[in-house]
């Protein structure tokens, strides 16, 4: 775990000062002579891949259900009322959950509309991820259309982190 954190590390320093494609962990080459043979190869590869990651950065937006509040009883509910109380609270429920389902499709078509290069890993009934490439001048623009989402889905708790090098397009 020790290397794990240290590369990452070492990845997020270099990112703070030039554009990467961040090397998985792991990534090795015995020979000095290999290394320079992957390069030299992949080199318009990455060249191009560098140009398209250039002054930008990768943003995670959690996406996390929020769960419908359960009524309160009241202890004088008995018999039918009692029954009638969670009949009511069932379909309250399910509605909920189909409203909270439309509201993922449409939020999904609002990001890809507006970052077409979204990576999305969509997760049912935990918390989902969306993995965002964008501008580092545009953050602030970031920022507002994450509230103006969380205002258009409700049953919804949008989370943004901070940025970080781009390990999920490159």
């Amino acid at each position: 775990i020790q290397a794990v954190l240290c590369h990452d590390r070492v990845i997020c320093e270099l990112f703070q000062q030039t554009t990467i494609l961040p090397l998985r962990f792991g990534t090795s080459f015995l020979e000095a002579d290999n290394l320079l043979n992957h390069l030299s190869s992949n080199a318009q590869e990455y060249q191009e891949k560098i140009e398209q990651l250039e002054g930008k950065g990768e943003y995670v937006l959690k996406c996390i259900p929020r769960k419908l509040e359960e009524p309160v009883l009241s202890s004088e509910s008995r018999g039918r009322q009692y029954f009638l109380a969670k009949k009511q609270h069932y379909e309250a429920q399910q509605d909920f959950y189909i409203l909270q389902g439309s509201e993922w499709q449409n939020f999904v078509h609002l990001v890809t509309q507006s970052y077409p290069s979204t990576i999305i890993i969509p997760s049912p009934g935990t918390e989902s991820r969306i993995y965002l490439l964008v501008n580092f001048q545009e953050e602030p623009l970031l920022i507002e259309q994450v509230l103006h989402w969380q205002k258009a889905c409700p049953r919804w708790e949008l989370q943004l982190g901070q940025v970080s090098p781009p390990y999920h397009f490159t």
